[in-house]
């Protein structure tokens, strides 16, 4: 307490803190604990799962993506991997190496000069611990939201950009898109405004899928200023791509060999964009050179017996339509004799004794003048 006039006034120990025994100064409960009361000597251990809010006074979720970490308690990126479902297949980005990045903005003085800390994981276990001046988690005093960013300039306090990630992926042309963490609840920008800023990853794979790459922030990372609230930071690099799965290969097979092997060789599909992840090896396979000419010989000989089979088919149609015709014929002929017979009209001939019908198997006859 605090003596005012002789008379001792007790400070009371707010909500979110605890005043240890023999002291009347608040402490703010450490990361991971809770005090929901006042005047407390000791915080609350949050339960397992969850993480102190920022006020100290209750505990909470982590964010979607997001688990508590092994030890501090806060929030880290499961395995610093984002993955979302792309054109029907799962597509997975592995932002480890871009877990936390400082990009300097150069200013036209040097008060003007800003420095933008983005933090994809977990900003205080990739922070260098020599320097705390280093670590965006203090710069820009977030230590519950690992995955932020913020920009700092010299001489005055660090302001927060965003600290809730959201994850989206852009369709372009040519069936090329690029993921993008939009990260909103800033600090207060303007009015009821808060600051916003949106990292665009946009894959640039090595022409060797081998090749051993590193983060450049000064070559690879932009900033720009879209307003005076929202900024945008575009990433540059093949450590942008998202991971090379079994669909990114395709693969031939070589000659066989007297050992009755060949070899299968595996190469990424000429409009695969990935990075990383997966990698075929080459291996030795069992000939299937003779199995694949005696597939192709099966279906050309059954291609062939089935036009064959076709045509025969036809053949018969036909030779049963003649056959008929030529009954119809016969029985046309017979009805037509039998009923000239039965007319006894004397002075009308009778059509089937002066009219005949040519047969059409008997060739026809000669027309004399």
């Amino acid at each position: 307490g605090q003596e005012s006039g002789g008379a001792r006034r007790c400070t009371p120990c707010p909500k979110g803190t605890y005043c240890p025994p023999h002291t009347n100064l608040p402490y703010p409960c450490p990361v991971g604990e809770y005090n929901p009361e006042t005047n407390k000597d000791k915080c609350l251990q949050c339960p397992p799962g969850l993480l102190s809010d920022p006020t100290r006074t209750q505990c909470m979720l982590c964010p979607m993506m997001m688990v508590p970490h092994e030890v501090g308690g806060y929030c880290v990126l499961k395995d610093c991997k984002y993955t979302m479902p792309v054109n029907n297949s799962m597509m997975t980005w592995d932002l480890s190496k871009l877990g936390l990045i400082h990009v300097q903005s150069r200013g036209e003085t040097k008060e003007m000069n800003s420095i933008y800390h983005i933090s994809f994981c977990s900003a205080i276990r990739d922070a260098p611990k020599a320097a705390q001046e280093e670590d965006p988690a203090t710069l820009c005093g977030n230590r519950d939201h690992p995955s932020f960013a913020c920009a700092s300039v010299e001489g005055a306090p660090p302001v927060g950009l965003g600290s809730i990630p959201a994850l989206e992926y852009q369709f372009a042309p040519k069936g090329r898109g690029d993921l993008t963490i939009s990260y909103t609840g800033g600090d207060i920008c303007k009015g009821t405004r808060s600051y916003t800023t949106k990292v665009s990853f946009i894959c640039q794979p090595p022409k060797d899928k081998k090749e051993i790459v590193e983060f450049d922030p000064t070559r690879d990372a932009k900033v720009s200023v879209v307003d005076e609230c929202d900024y945008h930071i575009e990433i540059k690099s093949a450590l942008a791509c998202p991971l090379c799965s079994n669909a990114s290969y395709t693969w031939s097979l070589g000659e066989c060999k007297g050992n009755k092997m060949q070899t299968k060789t595996w190469v990424l599909k000429e409009d695969a964009i990935c990075y990383g992840g997966v990698m075929k090896v080459d291996e030795e396979v069992a000939c299937t050179m003779v199995v694949n000419v005696a597939i192709g010989f099966n279906v050309f000989t059954g291609a062939v017996l089935l036009i064959l089979g076709v045509f025969a088919v036809l053949i018969l149609c036909v030779g049963y339509l003649v056959h008929t015709n030529r009954a119809m014929y016969q029985q046309y002929s017979q009805a037509r004799t039998n009923e000239c017979m039965s007319e006894e009209l004397d002075d009308v001939p009778c059509a089937a004794d002066d009219v005949s019908i040519p047969d059409p198997d008997e060739p026809a006859a000669a027309i004399t003048p």
